[in-house]
């Protein structure tokens, strides 16, 4: 007795069998291609057998993409998504072979840096007029944080200034540049030519402020900005800022002749009586005159430069 729903399943069967795939036999190790996106090279195909060992691999895209041994890369599919090398990996494929740079250790840096020598693959900061507490900051950048320092002198420092670094403190840099008066663009160039991959732009002396704000503007790195530069360098124009915001600041006028310092006097007469009279741009204490008498005010403008404070 035939079952009235078996030639609808027996045909339902026969399709399932149909449809499936057709067993792959595996008479060998499968052939297998991809294509390599180095740079911006042509892309490269290679192929391999599968099975093969991943060192075999791995050495046939160094010497495809011609990458020495001693860089480290990613294997990246579509999206930036590294792989791991592997003779696994499906055929047919077009990745991008990315070489990393190993960043390379604060001792590292140090060591280089004693012996004068530039180091692949660290970082570097630029430091502007780096004396004095510059001079220490420079130092920790390449002994504590394994940064390379660039030297930049600005126009202002004295060269008599240049040697005012404690014991100790001196280090090697990875480049000394000198910067001329409007030519913060050619600085620039200068630092991007030594080849480091540049992270910060700080200032190491007061002298080196204005310099400080362009040159980190110029090669686009994080800063202060030139909008306002002239505020950080000008004690008459920070005195007056901090005015202008609503905030306490000392009574003061800018001179530059015996007249304006008399005019200002004539105009101050505290009880008891105390004046300061100091340069517009300086550091620390350099030229600075206390003064507790309208004499000893009037006195200091033979040793002050021309244009003062008081």
């Amino acid at each position: 007795r035939t079952h009235p729903h078996r030639p609808r399943a027996l045909r339902q069967l026969m399709r399932k069998v149909k449809e499936s795939p057709t067993p792959v036999v595996n008479n060998g190790p499968q052939r297998k291609w991809m294509q390599l996106r180095c740079g911006n090279a042509p892309l490269r195909r290679v192929a391999w057998y599968d099975n093969c060992p991943d060192s075999a691999l791995d050495k046939l895209l160094r010497t495809a993409c011609r990458i020495g041994i001693e860089t480290e890369y990613l294997l990246c599919e579509k999206g930036g998504l590294p792989l791991a090398v592997s003779s696994s990996l499906p055929t047919a494929q077009t990745y991008e072979l990315v070489p990393t740079v190993r960043r390379a250790s604060a001792l590292e840096v140090a060591k280089a840096a004693e012996a004068g020598l530039s180091v692949p693959g660290a970082d570097a900061v630029v430091v502007v007029d780096p004396v004095s507490t510059g001079a220490v900051v420079a130092h920790q950048a390449v002994h504590r944080m394994g940064l390379q320092v660039i030297c930049v002198w600005s126009e202002s420092i004295p060269e008599e200034l240049k040697g005012f670094v404690a014991h100790g403190m001196g280090i090697s840099h990875a480049g000394v540049l000198s910067h001329e008066v409007g030519e913060v663009a050619k600085t620039a160039a200068a630092v991007r030519a030594i080849g480091a991959n540049v992270v910060a732009c700080i200032v190491g002396c007061e002298t080196g402020v204005s310099l400080g704000d362009a040159l980190a503007e110029a090669l686009q790195l994080p800063g202060n900005g030139t909008l306002k530069s002239g505020l950080r360098r000008n004690k008459y124009a920070q005195a007056e800022a901090v005015r202008s915001a609503g905030l306490e600041a000392p009574f003061q006028m800018q001179v530059d002749s015996i007249e304006g310092v008399e005019a200002f006097l004539a105009a101050w007469s505290p009880s008891p009586y105390r004046a300061v009279v100091k340069p517009v741009e300086g550091a620390g204490s350099d030229g600075v005159s206390i003064c507790d008498s309208r004499d000893g005010a009037t006195s200091t403008r033979e040793i002050m430069p021309s244009s003062c404070r008081a």
